[in-house]
């Protein structure tokens, strides 16, 4: 998505709409159905890829919270909490991103 609305949003600041008596017409970026098309998808690009990076945060945490805890430690039940929290958000971000 990142990469196909670069390309889209690139190709709208170049594209020119013809030209008006012998000057450039405004790029097509300009106009707001084209902007209207482009921003909130641009701005979904960003809310999927920080969503990702802090998914991955929270795995990374996970990860940390279970190597270091042993069968019949008391930290047990916290990194049984963080496994359930992880397997939500990943459920939920799945369910948003597709």
């Amino acid at each position: 998505m990142k990469k196909a609305l670069t390309i889209a949003i690139r190709y709208g600041v170049v594209r020119r709409q013809g030209t008006l008596k012998g000057r450039l017409e405004k790029q097509i970026i300009d106009y707001k159905t084209h902007q209207q098309r482009l921003i909130p998808l641009l701005a979904t690009a960003y809310a999927m890829n920080f969503t990702g990076l802090e998914a991955i945060r929270i795995y990374e945490n996970l990860m940390s919270v279970l190597g270091t805890t042993k069968p019949g430690d008391p930290k047990m039940g916290e990194a049984i909490d963080a496994l359930k929290e992880t397997h939500a958000t990943a459920a939920g971000i799945k369910a948003f991103c597709t």
